[in-house]
Protein backbone atom coordinates (compact mmCIF):
# COMPACT_ATOMS: atom_id res chain seq x y z
CA UNK A 1 0.00 0.00 0.00
CA UNK A 2 2.90 2.36 0.77
CA UNK A 3 4.54 1.62 -2.58
CA UNK A 4 1.25 2.14 -4.36
CA UNK A 5 0.58 5.49 -2.73
CA UNK A 6 4.11 6.70 -3.51
CA UNK A 7 3.75 5.70 -7.16
CA UNK A 8 0.43 7.46 -7.34
CA UNK A 9 1.84 10.68 -5.87
CA UNK A 10 4.77 10.57 -8.27
CA UNK A 11 2.47 10.12 -11.24
CA UNK A 12 3.72 6.60 -11.91
CA UNK A 13 1.70 4.04 -13.88
CA UNK A 14 -0.52 1.78 -11.81
CA UNK A 15 0.68 -1.71 -12.59
CA UNK A 16 -1.74 -4.55 -11.70
CA UNK A 17 0.59 -5.81 -8.94
CA UNK A 18 0.30 -2.40 -7.24
CA UNK A 19 -3.50 -2.23 -7.50
CA UNK A 20 -4.99 -1.15 -4.14
CA UNK A 21 -6.39 -4.06 -2.16
CA UNK A 22 -9.81 -2.48 -1.79
CA UNK A 23 -10.13 -1.96 -5.57
CA UNK A 24 -9.15 -5.55 -6.32
CA UNK A 25 -11.58 -6.78 -3.68
CA UNK A 26 -14.34 -4.59 -5.14
CA UNK A 27 -13.72 -5.88 -8.68
CA UNK A 28 -14.02 -9.49 -7.49
CA UNK A 29 -17.28 -8.74 -5.69
CA UNK A 30 -18.68 -6.84 -8.72
CA UNK A 31 -17.92 -9.78 -10.97
CA UNK A 32 -19.71 -12.16 -8.61
CA UNK A 33 -22.71 -9.85 -8.09
CA UNK A 34 -23.30 -9.42 -11.84
CA UNK A 35 -22.83 -13.13 -12.51
CA UNK A 36 -26.29 -14.35 -11.55
CA UNK A 37 -29.64 -13.67 -9.93
CA UNK A 38 -30.19 -10.32 -8.22
CA UNK A 39 -31.45 -11.64 -4.86
CA UNK A 40 -30.10 -11.67 -1.31
CA UNK A 41 -29.41 -15.40 -1.49
CA UNK A 42 -27.80 -15.25 -4.94
CA UNK A 43 -25.59 -12.24 -4.21
CA UNK A 44 -24.48 -13.56 -0.80
CA UNK A 45 -23.76 -17.05 -2.10
CA UNK A 46 -21.68 -15.94 -5.08
CA UNK A 47 -19.74 -13.31 -3.15
CA UNK A 48 -19.16 -15.73 -0.28
CA UNK A 49 -17.58 -18.26 -2.63
CA UNK A 50 -14.79 -15.78 -3.32
CA UNK A 51 -13.20 -16.28 0.07
CA UNK A 52 -10.89 -19.09 1.12
CA UNK A 53 -12.14 -19.37 4.70
CA UNK A 54 -15.78 -20.30 5.26
CA UNK A 55 -17.14 -18.40 8.22
CA UNK A 56 -19.95 -15.93 8.90
CA UNK A 57 -19.28 -12.56 7.29
CA UNK A 58 -21.68 -9.96 8.62
CA UNK A 59 -19.99 -7.23 6.61
CA UNK A 60 -20.84 -9.08 3.39
CA UNK A 61 -24.50 -9.42 4.38
CA UNK A 62 -24.58 -5.70 5.13
CA UNK A 63 -23.03 -4.95 1.74
CA UNK A 64 -25.57 -7.11 -0.08
CA UNK A 65 -28.42 -5.34 1.72
CA UNK A 66 -26.96 -1.92 0.86
CA UNK A 67 -26.58 -2.90 -2.81
CA UNK A 68 -30.18 -4.13 -3.06
CA UNK A 69 -31.45 -0.94 -1.45
CA UNK A 70 -29.42 1.26 -3.82
CA UNK A 71 -30.15 -0.89 -6.91
CA UNK A 72 -33.47 -2.71 -6.36
CA UNK A 73 -34.37 -5.77 -8.38
CA UNK A 74 -37.23 -3.86 -10.01
CA UNK A 75 -34.75 -1.50 -11.70
CA UNK A 76 -32.12 -2.12 -14.40
CA UNK A 77 -28.94 -3.76 -13.14
CA UNK A 78 -26.17 -1.24 -12.39
CA UNK A 79 -23.19 -1.12 -14.70
CA UNK A 80 -19.94 -2.66 -13.49
CA UNK A 81 -18.39 0.79 -13.15
CA UNK A 82 -21.28 2.16 -11.07
CA UNK A 83 -21.38 -0.90 -8.83
CA UNK A 84 -17.61 -0.87 -8.32
CA UNK A 85 -17.70 2.78 -7.24
CA UNK A 86 -20.52 2.03 -4.82
CA UNK A 87 -18.67 -0.93 -3.28
CA UNK A 88 -15.35 0.89 -2.97
CA UNK A 89 -17.05 3.71 -1.06
CA UNK A 90 -19.00 1.34 1.20
CA UNK A 91 -17.86 1.60 4.82
CA UNK A 92 -18.15 -2.16 5.38
CA UNK A 93 -15.71 -2.88 2.56
CA UNK A 94 -13.32 -0.27 3.90
CA UNK A 95 -13.31 -1.92 7.30
CA UNK A 96 -12.74 -5.43 6.01
CA UNK A 97 -10.00 -4.16 3.72
CA UNK A 98 -8.18 -2.66 6.68
CA UNK A 99 -8.77 -5.71 8.87
CA UNK A 100 -8.34 -8.66 6.50
CA UNK A 101 -7.04 -7.26 3.22
CA UNK A 102 -7.11 -9.34 0.08
CA UNK A 103 -5.37 -12.30 1.62
CA UNK A 104 -8.56 -14.25 2.24
CA UNK A 105 -9.65 -14.13 -1.43
CA UNK A 106 -9.19 -17.41 -3.28
CA UNK A 107 -6.34 -17.42 -5.75
CA UNK A 108 -8.62 -19.13 -8.28
CA UNK A 109 -12.01 -17.57 -8.15
CA UNK A 110 -15.14 -18.91 -9.88
CA UNK A 111 -15.72 -17.70 -13.44
CA UNK A 112 -19.19 -16.23 -13.72
CA UNK A 113 -20.90 -16.62 -17.07
CA UNK A 114 -23.12 -13.71 -18.16
CA UNK A 115 -26.84 -14.38 -18.19
CA UNK A 116 -30.12 -12.62 -18.91
CA UNK A 117 -31.16 -10.69 -15.80
CA UNK A 118 -34.47 -8.88 -16.43
CA UNK A 119 -35.84 -6.59 -13.76
CA UNK A 120 -38.36 -8.14 -11.40
CA UNK A 121 -42.03 -8.22 -12.30
CA UNK A 122 -43.33 -7.71 -15.82
CA UNK A 123 -39.90 -7.67 -17.58
CA UNK A 124 -39.24 -11.24 -16.48
CA UNK A 125 -42.22 -12.36 -18.61
CA UNK A 126 -41.20 -10.62 -21.84
CA UNK A 127 -40.48 -13.04 -24.69
CA UNK A 128 -37.29 -11.78 -26.30
CA UNK A 129 -34.14 -13.51 -27.63
CA UNK A 130 -31.59 -14.51 -24.99
CA UNK A 131 -28.33 -12.85 -26.00
CA UNK A 132 -25.67 -12.74 -23.28
CA UNK A 133 -22.45 -11.84 -25.10
CA UNK A 134 -21.27 -9.61 -27.96
CA UNK A 135 -20.39 -12.73 -29.95
CA UNK A 136 -23.95 -14.06 -29.64
CA UNK A 137 -25.33 -10.67 -30.66
CA UNK A 138 -23.12 -10.63 -33.77
CA UNK A 139 -24.27 -14.15 -34.70
CA UNK A 140 -27.92 -13.23 -34.13
CA UNK A 141 -27.56 -10.23 -36.46
CA UNK A 142 -25.59 -12.22 -39.04
CA UNK A 143 -22.49 -10.05 -38.59
CA UNK A 144 -18.88 -10.58 -37.66
CA UNK A 145 -17.62 -9.08 -34.40
CA UNK A 146 -15.79 -6.41 -36.37
CA UNK A 147 -18.91 -5.49 -38.34
CA UNK A 148 -20.94 -5.26 -35.13
CA UNK A 149 -18.41 -2.85 -33.62
CA UNK A 150 -18.42 -0.88 -36.87
CA UNK A 151 -22.19 -0.37 -36.87
CA UNK A 152 -22.59 0.10 -33.10
CA UNK A 153 -19.56 2.44 -32.96
CA UNK A 154 -19.03 2.09 -29.17
CA UNK A 155 -16.14 4.58 -29.21
CA UNK A 156 -18.15 7.21 -31.12
CA UNK A 157 -15.57 7.62 -33.86
CA UNK A 158 -18.05 7.63 -36.74
CA UNK A 159 -20.10 10.67 -35.74
CA UNK A 160 -17.55 13.19 -36.99
CA UNK A 161 -15.91 11.03 -39.62
CA UNK A 162 -14.78 13.22 -42.54
CA UNK A 163 -15.87 10.82 -45.27
CA UNK A 164 -19.47 10.13 -46.28
CA UNK A 165 -18.84 6.37 -46.84
CA UNK A 166 -17.68 6.08 -43.21
CA UNK A 167 -20.94 7.41 -41.79
CA UNK A 168 -24.03 5.29 -41.18
CA UNK A 169 -26.64 8.08 -41.50
CA UNK A 170 -27.80 10.60 -44.06
CA UNK A 171 -29.00 13.97 -42.80
CA UNK A 172 -31.78 16.12 -44.24
CA UNK A 173 -33.26 19.37 -42.96
CA UNK A 174 -37.01 19.56 -43.59
CA UNK A 175 -39.41 22.47 -43.17
CA UNK A 176 -42.12 22.04 -40.54
CA UNK A 177 -45.68 23.32 -41.17
CA UNK A 178 -45.25 25.64 -38.20
CA UNK A 179 -42.33 27.35 -39.95
CA UNK A 180 -39.43 25.79 -38.06
CA UNK A 181 -36.99 23.16 -39.27
CA UNK A 182 -36.46 19.54 -38.27
CA UNK A 183 -33.45 17.31 -38.79
CA UNK A 184 -34.21 13.94 -40.35
CA UNK A 185 -31.50 11.38 -39.59
CA UNK A 186 -31.97 8.37 -41.88
CA UNK A 187 -29.86 5.22 -41.44
CA UNK A 188 -28.28 3.77 -44.54
CA UNK A 189 -29.69 0.46 -45.88
CA UNK A 190 -27.40 -1.94 -43.97
CA UNK A 191 -27.93 -0.30 -40.60
CA UNK A 192 -31.66 0.11 -41.28
CA UNK A 193 -31.93 -3.65 -41.93
CA UNK A 194 -30.19 -4.33 -38.59
CA UNK A 195 -32.49 -1.90 -36.79
CA UNK A 196 -35.57 -3.54 -38.30
CA UNK A 197 -34.49 -6.89 -36.89
CA UNK A 198 -33.95 -5.33 -33.46
CA UNK A 199 -37.40 -3.70 -33.74
CA UNK A 200 -39.26 -6.80 -34.94
CA UNK A 201 -37.76 -9.30 -32.51
CA UNK A 202 -36.84 -7.26 -29.42
CA UNK A 203 -38.13 -3.71 -29.08
CA UNK A 204 -41.48 -4.31 -30.75
CA UNK A 205 -42.22 -7.21 -28.38
CA UNK A 206 -42.20 -5.02 -25.26
CA UNK A 207 -45.54 -3.53 -24.13
CA UNK A 208 -45.73 0.24 -23.64
CA UNK A 209 -47.77 2.28 -21.18
CA UNK A 210 -51.50 2.35 -21.80
CA UNK A 211 -51.48 6.15 -22.09
CA UNK A 212 -49.28 6.01 -25.23
CA UNK A 213 -51.25 5.98 -28.49
CA UNK A 214 -48.63 6.64 -31.18
CA UNK A 215 -46.53 4.02 -32.98
CA UNK A 216 -48.43 1.00 -31.68
CA UNK A 217 -50.86 -1.52 -33.11
CA UNK A 218 -54.51 -0.93 -32.30
CA UNK A 219 -54.05 2.72 -31.36
CA UNK A 220 -54.25 5.85 -33.48
CA UNK A 221 -54.79 9.57 -33.39
CA UNK A 222 -58.51 8.81 -33.03
CA UNK A 223 -58.03 6.74 -29.88
CA UNK A 224 -55.79 9.56 -28.58
CA UNK A 225 -58.35 12.37 -28.93
CA UNK A 226 -61.64 10.49 -28.31
CA UNK A 227 -61.32 10.33 -24.48
CA UNK A 228 -61.09 14.15 -24.39
CA UNK A 229 -64.28 14.84 -26.36
CA UNK A 230 -67.02 16.80 -24.62
CA UNK A 231 -64.85 17.75 -21.61
CA UNK A 232 -65.13 21.01 -19.69
CA UNK A 233 -61.42 21.88 -19.92
CA UNK A 234 -58.52 20.50 -21.99
CA UNK A 235 -54.82 21.11 -21.37
CA UNK A 236 -52.57 20.42 -24.37
CA UNK A 237 -48.77 20.33 -23.90
CA UNK A 238 -46.22 19.85 -26.67
CA UNK A 239 -42.74 18.45 -25.97
CA UNK A 240 -39.79 20.04 -27.71
CA UNK A 241 -37.61 17.80 -29.95
CA UNK A 242 -39.04 14.54 -28.65
CA UNK A 243 -36.67 12.04 -30.30
CA UNK A 244 -33.41 13.97 -29.71
CA UNK A 245 -34.46 14.39 -26.07
CA UNK A 246 -34.33 10.62 -25.52
CA UNK A 247 -30.72 10.04 -24.47
CA UNK A 248 -28.60 6.97 -25.09
CA UNK A 249 -28.45 6.38 -21.33
CA UNK A 250 -32.25 5.95 -21.28
CA UNK A 251 -32.10 3.53 -24.21
CA UNK A 252 -29.34 1.57 -22.47
CA UNK A 253 -31.40 1.40 -19.27
CA UNK A 254 -34.32 0.05 -21.30
CA UNK A 255 -32.22 -2.78 -22.73
CA UNK A 256 -30.81 -3.48 -19.25
CA UNK A 257 -34.37 -3.67 -17.89
CA UNK A 258 -35.12 -6.31 -20.53
CA UNK A 259 -32.29 -8.32 -18.99
CA UNK A 260 -29.43 -7.89 -21.45
CA UNK A 261 -25.93 -7.84 -19.88
CA UNK A 262 -24.02 -4.56 -19.87
CA UNK A 263 -21.88 -5.20 -22.97
CA UNK A 264 -24.83 -6.44 -25.05
CA UNK A 265 -27.05 -3.55 -23.93
CA UNK A 266 -24.31 -1.06 -24.85
CA UNK A 267 -23.97 -2.51 -28.35
CA UNK A 268 -27.75 -2.54 -28.90
CA UNK A 269 -27.84 1.08 -27.73
CA UNK A 270 -25.10 2.00 -30.20
CA UNK A 271 -27.07 0.40 -33.03
CA UNK A 272 -30.16 2.49 -32.22
CA UNK A 273 -28.69 5.91 -31.33
CA UNK A 274 -26.58 8.52 -33.09
CA UNK A 275 -24.55 11.64 -32.33
CA UNK A 276 -25.20 14.30 -34.97
CA UNK A 277 -21.96 15.53 -36.61
CA UNK A 278 -21.08 19.14 -35.88
CA UNK A 279 -20.81 19.94 -39.59
CA UNK A 280 -24.52 19.06 -39.99
CA UNK A 281 -25.51 21.40 -37.18
CA UNK A 282 -23.37 24.14 -38.71
CA UNK A 283 -24.76 23.73 -42.24
CA UNK A 284 -25.57 26.99 -44.06
CA UNK A 285 -28.80 28.79 -43.31
CA UNK A 286 -29.93 25.86 -41.16
CA UNK A 287 -27.19 26.43 -38.63
CA UNK A 288 -28.34 25.48 -35.14
CA UNK A 289 -27.92 28.46 -32.87
CA UNK A 290 -29.97 27.24 -29.91
CA UNK A 291 -27.65 25.75 -27.29
CA UNK A 292 -30.23 23.25 -26.04
CA UNK A 293 -30.88 21.94 -29.55
CA UNK A 294 -27.14 21.71 -30.22
CA UNK A 295 -26.45 19.73 -27.04
CA UNK A 296 -29.37 17.37 -27.59
CA UNK A 297 -28.20 16.48 -31.10
CA UNK A 298 -24.50 16.25 -30.27
CA UNK A 299 -25.13 13.81 -27.42
CA UNK A 300 -26.07 10.26 -28.50
CA UNK A 301 -29.86 10.22 -28.97
CA UNK A 302 -32.68 8.53 -30.85
CA UNK A 303 -32.50 9.58 -34.52
CA UNK A 304 -35.73 10.76 -36.12
CA UNK A 305 -35.78 8.52 -39.17
CA UNK A 306 -34.63 5.18 -37.71
CA UNK A 307 -37.25 2.39 -37.61
CA UNK A 308 -36.43 1.62 -33.96
CA UNK A 309 -36.83 5.19 -32.68
CA UNK A 310 -40.65 5.42 -32.31
CA UNK A 311 -40.95 2.19 -30.32
CA UNK A 312 -37.89 2.96 -28.19
CA UNK A 313 -39.20 6.48 -27.52
CA UNK A 314 -42.44 4.99 -26.18
CA UNK A 315 -40.50 2.58 -23.95
CA UNK A 316 -38.16 5.30 -22.68
CA UNK A 317 -41.17 7.54 -21.95
CA UNK A 318 -42.86 4.80 -19.93
CA UNK A 319 -41.77 6.33 -16.62
CA UNK A 320 -43.01 9.75 -17.80
CA UNK A 321 -46.37 8.22 -18.74
CA UNK A 322 -46.61 6.32 -15.45
CA UNK A 323 -45.97 9.43 -13.35
CA UNK A 324 -48.34 11.64 -15.35
CA UNK A 325 -51.04 8.94 -15.39
CA UNK A 326 -50.68 8.59 -11.62
CA UNK A 327 -51.06 12.34 -11.15
CA UNK A 328 -54.07 12.35 -13.49
CA UNK A 329 -55.66 9.47 -11.59
CA UNK A 330 -55.34 11.28 -8.26
CA UNK A 331 -56.76 14.48 -9.79
CA UNK A 332 -59.55 12.52 -11.58
CA UNK A 333 -58.25 13.69 -14.95
CA UNK A 334 -57.93 11.88 -18.30
CA UNK A 335 -54.42 11.66 -19.77
CA UNK A 336 -53.17 10.41 -23.16
CA UNK A 337 -49.97 10.93 -25.13
CA UNK A 338 -49.41 10.81 -28.89
CA UNK A 339 -45.63 11.03 -29.43
CA UNK A 340 -44.80 14.56 -28.23
CA UNK A 341 -48.45 15.67 -27.72
CA UNK A 342 -49.63 15.36 -24.10
CA UNK A 343 -53.32 15.97 -23.41
CA UNK A 344 -55.18 16.22 -20.09
CA UNK A 345 -58.91 16.82 -19.73
CA UNK A 346 -61.46 16.98 -16.98
CA UNK A 347 -64.42 18.76 -15.45
CA UNK A 348 -64.90 21.91 -13.46
CA UNK A 349 -62.69 20.69 -10.62
CA UNK A 350 -59.74 20.57 -13.00
CA UNK A 351 -60.54 24.10 -14.18
CA UNK A 352 -60.39 25.34 -10.58
CA UNK A 353 -57.08 23.64 -9.78
CA UNK A 354 -55.51 24.08 -13.24
CA UNK A 355 -52.64 26.45 -12.23
CA UNK A 356 -51.38 24.07 -9.55
CA UNK A 357 -51.99 21.02 -11.74
CA UNK A 358 -49.91 22.57 -14.55
CA UNK A 359 -47.03 23.21 -12.16
CA UNK A 360 -47.00 19.55 -11.11
CA UNK A 361 -47.18 18.35 -14.72
CA UNK A 362 -44.36 20.66 -15.79
CA UNK A 363 -42.20 19.51 -12.88
CA UNK A 364 -42.60 15.84 -13.84
CA UNK A 365 -41.85 16.53 -17.52
CA UNK A 366 -38.68 18.47 -16.70
CA UNK A 367 -37.59 15.87 -14.14
CA UNK A 368 -37.85 13.18 -16.82
CA UNK A 369 -35.46 15.10 -19.09
CA UNK A 370 -37.95 16.60 -21.56
CA UNK A 371 -38.55 20.24 -22.42
CA UNK A 372 -41.90 21.94 -22.98
CA UNK A 373 -42.67 24.02 -26.07
CA UNK A 374 -44.59 26.71 -24.19
CA UNK A 375 -45.89 28.57 -27.23
CA UNK A 376 -47.75 25.41 -28.27
CA UNK A 377 -49.27 24.81 -24.82
CA UNK A 378 -52.99 25.57 -24.80
CA UNK A 379 -55.85 25.57 -22.32
CA UNK A 380 -59.23 25.10 -24.04
CA UNK A 381 -62.49 25.66 -22.16
CA UNK A 382 -65.85 24.27 -23.25
CA UNK A 383 -67.69 26.85 -25.35
CA UNK A 384 -64.53 27.81 -27.21
CA UNK A 385 -62.77 25.88 -29.94
CA UNK A 386 -61.30 22.67 -28.48
CA UNK A 387 -58.89 21.23 -31.01
CA UNK A 388 -56.25 18.50 -30.53
CA UNK A 389 -53.79 17.61 -33.29
CA UNK A 390 -56.02 19.43 -35.79
CA UNK A 391 -59.17 17.52 -34.72
CA UNK A 392 -62.21 19.27 -33.17
CA UNK A 393 -63.35 17.55 -29.95
CA UNK A 394 -65.99 19.92 -28.52
CA UNK A 395 -68.71 17.26 -28.80
CA UNK A 396 -67.05 14.39 -30.67
CA UNK A 397 -63.98 13.97 -32.91
CA UNK A 398 -64.71 15.98 -36.02
CA UNK A 399 -63.04 17.77 -38.92
CA UNK A 400 -62.69 21.56 -38.34
CA UNK A 401 -65.07 23.65 -40.42
CA UNK A 402 -62.31 25.56 -42.23
CA UNK A 403 -60.53 22.31 -43.12
CA UNK A 404 -63.75 20.81 -44.46
CA UNK A 405 -64.58 23.91 -46.50
CA UNK A 406 -61.05 24.12 -47.92
CA UNK A 407 -61.03 20.48 -48.97
CA UNK A 408 -64.49 20.82 -50.48
CA UNK A 409 -63.39 23.88 -52.50
CA UNK A 410 -60.37 22.02 -53.90
CA UNK A 411 -62.49 19.07 -55.01
CA UNK A 412 -65.14 21.37 -56.53
CA UNK A 413 -62.51 23.34 -58.47
CA UNK A 414 -60.89 20.13 -59.67
CA UNK A 415 -64.23 19.31 -61.30
CA UNK A 416 -64.68 22.75 -62.87
CA UNK A 417 -61.14 23.73 -63.89
CA UNK A 418 -59.22 20.45 -63.88
CA UNK A 419 -57.07 18.96 -61.14
CA UNK A 420 -53.85 20.60 -62.42
CA UNK A 421 -55.19 24.01 -61.39
CA UNK A 422 -55.43 22.93 -57.74
CA UNK A 423 -52.04 21.26 -57.40
CA UNK A 424 -50.41 24.46 -56.15
CA UNK A 425 -47.82 22.68 -54.00
CA UNK A 426 -46.60 20.55 -56.90
CA UNK A 427 -47.40 17.07 -55.53
CA UNK A 428 -46.07 14.38 -57.87
CA UNK A 429 -49.11 12.20 -57.11
CA UNK A 430 -51.85 14.72 -56.46
CA UNK A 431 -54.68 12.22 -56.79
CA UNK A 432 -53.17 9.93 -54.17
CA UNK A 433 -52.48 12.97 -51.97
CA UNK A 434 -56.16 13.96 -51.98
CA UNK A 435 -57.28 10.36 -51.51
CA UNK A 436 -55.01 10.09 -48.49
CA UNK A 437 -56.47 13.21 -46.91
CA UNK A 438 -59.98 11.90 -47.43
CA UNK A 439 -59.06 8.51 -45.96
CA UNK A 440 -57.57 10.16 -42.88
CA UNK A 441 -60.64 12.26 -42.17
CA UNK A 442 -62.95 9.37 -43.02
CA UNK A 443 -61.42 7.42 -40.11
CA UNK A 444 -62.45 10.29 -37.82
CA UNK A 445 -65.86 11.40 -39.14
CA UNK A 446 -66.94 9.06 -41.97
CA UNK A 447 -70.43 10.52 -42.41
CA UNK A 448 -69.23 14.04 -43.21
CA UNK A 449 -66.43 12.85 -45.48
CA UNK A 450 -68.77 10.63 -47.53
CA UNK A 451 -70.05 13.78 -49.29
CA UNK A 452 -66.50 14.83 -50.15
CA UNK A 453 -65.74 11.34 -51.42
CA UNK A 454 -68.62 11.69 -53.88
CA UNK A 455 -67.07 14.89 -55.21
CA UNK A 456 -63.69 13.15 -55.52
CA UNK A 457 -65.24 10.28 -57.51
CA UNK A 458 -66.68 12.76 -60.04
CA UNK A 459 -63.30 14.34 -60.92
CA UNK A 460 -62.01 13.68 -64.42
CA UNK A 461 -58.34 12.80 -63.81
CA UNK A 462 -57.58 12.41 -67.51
CA UNK A 463 -57.56 16.17 -68.25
Amino acid sequence: MVITSRLTRLGGARHPIFMPIRESLAEAIVESFLGGSWTITGLSSRAGSLFAIERPRQWLDSLVTAVLVAFPASSPRPTARTLKSFIINNTQVRRVERREGEGRLKRRRPEWQPSMQPADGEPSRWKIPEIVSPGQLADWLGLTSGELDWFADPAGWGSDSPGEPLRHYRYHWIQKPSGGIRLLESPKPQLKEIQRKVLDEIVGCIPVHDAAHAFRTGRSIVSHVTPHACQHVILHIDLREFFPSVRASQVNATFRTMGYPEKVASLLTGLCTVSTPSYVLNAGVQRVRDEGTWLRHRAPHLPQGAPTSPALANLCARRLDARLAGLARVAEVTYTRYADDLVFSGGRELAKSLPRFRILVNAIILDEGFEIRHRKTHVMIQGTRQQISGIRVNHHPNIPRETYDGLKAILHNCQRFGWHSQNREGHLHFREHLQGRLAYWSSICPERISKLQQLFDQIDWSR
